[in-house]
């Protein structure tokens, strides 16, 4: 029976996961830290995966198996934070693998630091190369970098802080929030407000969660209508958020991110006729955040250069950027 008193709930999205689920169930059983459940979430796999997942529940009773029909990985976490019964949540991908000392070393910065959300470095894995050399850890040893100042911090311009799965949350900040459906990029979504509602977040350098490049990874795949109207939906969701609450001074870098998100989806846009229908969509989000833009002090160099010339002619500013990265393109071939 599990003591609830620092119980840590890892949440895994299984969706056809049999090549892989294995290494990483058994990755996450032989954690050093024991006070763990490990919640498994069939989000209808149509393969050998659930029958994997039954098996390794006889041989450990930490593990909860639950199936359901499909519905992407972020309605998958949204239906294991719901089920899950610790204080902390902790997602692992059911393709990835951790450290065998990952689970300690974050409850550990959390007892001792009373922070609600801590993240961990990671590295990234070629398919078919596993990791079996791991370091041993001294937890005395471990830098702790420790953020409470939330009108100070970056709250999605890495990598490392918007991707949910090297970090131990408190599952307290999960009460009105949630992963959003059916769009891509929904864990920035989601990462953007954990940060900003966290009280005090640590970061620790250890790479403590093994990111294995599967080829058919959803970031990896071409430009379609999803990711394109994902694109407009996460930046009109965040730069709503932060004009909503008046944070556009603190959180430049953010926007200054959207910028060049919107350029490269015009440059997407006018390579490719299929999805000329969003040019005029961009050209919309930039008029509406160009007086922010302006001001902004991360917006330097070429792009300080665009953002004057978008104040004079937005479209013919695109266009220029457009025929640029097409003839850079050319060049490099």
């Amino acid at each position: 029976m599990s003591n609830k008193k620092n119980l840590v709930s890892i949440i895994i999205p299984i969706y056809n996961s049999e090549k892989y689920l294995n290494r990483c169930l058994s990755s996450i059983t032989e954690q050093t830290y024991s006070n763990i459940e490990i919640v498994l979430i069939d989000d209808g796999s149509t393969d050998d995966s659930r029958s994997i997942c039954l098996d390794w529940k006889s041989k450990d009773d930490r593990i909860l198996v639950f199936s359901k029909e499909n519905g992407g990985q972020g309605s998958a976490r949204n239906y294991g934070i719901k089920v899950a019964s610790g204080e902390y949540i902790v997602f692992v991908d059911s393709d990835d693998y951790i450290h065998p000392q990952m689970i300690e070393v974050l409850i550990h910065a959390v007892i001792n630091h009373a922070v609600d959300i801590v993240q961990c470095s990671y590295q990234e894995v070629a398919e078919g190369v596993d990791v079996i050399d791991f370091d041993d850890i001294k937890l005395s040893e471990i830098h702790c970098a420790i953020d409470n100042d939330r009108n100070s911090r970056y709250l999605c311009w890495y990598t490392e802080d918007i991707i949910p799965w090297n970090k131990l949350i408190r599952k307290e900040l999960f009460a009105d929030l949630s992963f959003p459906l059916g769009m891509y990029y929904e864990d920035k979504h989601l990462m953007f407000r954990l940060r900003y509602y966290a009280d005090t977040i640590a970061t620790i350098d250890n790479k403590l969660y093994y990111y294995v490049q599967t080829s058919g990874s959803t970031m990896r795949q071409d430009w379609n209508d999803k990711r394109f109207t994902s694109s407009f939906r996460i930046i009109n969701d965040l730069a709503g958020f932060c004009l909503e609450y008046n944070l556009t001074e603190n959180y430049k870098a953010e926007l200054s991110g959207d910028l060049r998100k919107l350029l490269s989806l015009y440059y997407h846009a006018s390579s490719d006729k299929i999805f000329y229908k969003y040019q005029d969509e961009v050209v919309t989000t930039l008029y509406k955040y160009l007086p922010d833009l302006k001001k902004n002090k991360y917006v330097k160099g070429k792009y300080k250069i665009i953002v004057l010339c978008l104040g004079i002619n937005v479209e013919a500013t695109l266009k220029l950027f457009s025929t640029i990265n097409k003839f850079r393109l050319k060049v490099r071939k």
